[in-house]
């Protein structure tokens, strides 16, 4: 007497608790440049003290951006998820706009 099991190994399983089956798969988020555009009337350690206070980068890091910026037009500051990038260029233009300055941040999808 041969014993067959009823269950089909060719189909997504289904969670014994929910009873739902599960077949997707995560799909990783579109990253974003956060990036700061050279203003040539905002002095260059505001620059610095805005990419060390909001994106915590050291002196050395926030030089180097800011000098890439100043040069090029524009320098990325890092790479972070959508939510997480609007986030931080929205508190780097809310300072320095704040402050009465004219640097601004924007946000680009990598």
């Amino acid at each position: 007497m041969q014993i067959h099991s009823s269950e089909n190994t060719n189909r997504p399983r289904e969670n014994q608790e929910t009873g739902i089956i599960l077949d997707e798969r995560l799909k990783t988020p579109a990253m974003h440049a956060v990036v700061v555009h050279n203003d040539p009337f905002t002095p260059r350690t505001f620059v610095v003290e805005v990419l060390r206070m909001v994106f915590g980068k050291n002196e050395e890091q926030a030089k180097h951006i800011m000098l890439t910026a100043h040069t090029t037009g524009h320098g990325v500051i890092a790479i972070y998820t959508r939510e997480i990038a609007e986030t931080k260029a929205s508190q780097a233009n809310t300072y320095s706009h704040d402050q009465g300055k004219l640097l601004i941040f924007s946000v680009e999808e990598v």
